[in-house]
């Protein structure tokens, strides 16, 4: 039987829901839905198909947003007008789900194990006064926008992001159960910017942390995020990163003093495919 292959390009704002991931109906019944089952319903509304699953690009936490989130999903017969289909989906998720392409591709493409490069970013408000605006998409953190160096280091900061960088062990960034076959991953680039919040000082400023590797590990970006700014702090010693890089111990045995960051913070900006 033929076997249709369509790819979609979705953004969405996690805060209603739990996550990707499809929960059993027990636990979607109590809490948040998960994207993957919102979708899997308009899918199978919209296309008049039995659509049995559709693949992500990965693993979301609750809270997390994405950019440019890719899945996949098979029909048994092809659909005529992809575009139409695209603007019916539009119109019955959420608006917190919105789907920005929708096309056929070979069925030797998948969305997650034919991903080449992921690029997370990481919100930060610097601030005294609280975030009212942003309160479901950056981490504030209560100290001055432009604070002096006792209080946030950025040398220190930016030191601990080249050592990211390049080919480690990151199951000391990791969390418990993160089911992955290899913890090895490559971190081709670890940056942060500071971007001013408006004309007044007490506006803030937001600290972008941008991170591109070939994978990533469960909660690695915000347990990296989190001890980044814990260290820039002065709350962890400024060796922290390279030494649990060099001496990497699994969540059950690692040191105390590992942050995770709030998932709200974190956006899944861009994925690279094979050509």
């Amino acid at each position: 039987m033929n076997q249709f292959r369509y790819c979609l390009v979705l953004e969405f704002n996690g805060s209603d829901f739990c996550g990707w991931q499809k929960q059993s109906s027990f636990q979607e019944d109590e809490q948040k839905p998960s994207i993957q089952n919102v979708l899997l319903s308009a899918l199978q509304t919209i296309t008049r198909q039995d659509v049995v699953s559709v693949t992500g690009c990965g693993r979301t936490d609750a809270g997390v947003h994405a950019q440019a989130y890719f899945a996949h999903f098979d029909l048994s017969q092809k659909l005529e007008e992809p575009r139409r289909i695209r603007l019916g989906l539009d119109a019955v998720l959420p608006n917190s789900i919105g789907v920005l392409d929708l096309r056929e591709v070979s069925s030797s493409f998948h969305a997650l194990e034919s991903v080449k490069t992921k690029t997370y970013e990481y919100t930060v408000l610097l601030r005294r006064g609280k975030d009212a605006l942003g309160l479901s998409k950056r981490w504030w953190i209560p100290i001055e926008s432009e604070p002096s160096s006792d209080q946030f280091d950025f040398d220190v900061l930016n030191d601990a992001l080249r050592q990211l960088e390049g080919s480690h062990d990151f199951v000391g960034f990791a969390a418990s159960g993160y089911g992955a076959k290899t913890t090895k991953r490559t971190l081709h680039s670890a940056t942060v910017r500071r971007v001013p919040q408006g004309m007044l000082p007490s506006q803030g400023t937001e600290l972008i942390f941008t991170f591109t590797g070939d994978g990533f590990l469960r909660h690695q970006v915000r347990n990296m995020v989190g001890t980044l700014v814990r260290m820039a702090q002065g709350q962890l010693e400024a060796n922290f990163v390279e030494v649990l890089l060099k001496t990497p111990q699994r969540p059950e045995n690692r040191v105390q003093g590992l942050h995770c960051a709030p998932g709200f913070g974190l956006s899944l900006k861009e994925v690279v495919y094979e050509e």
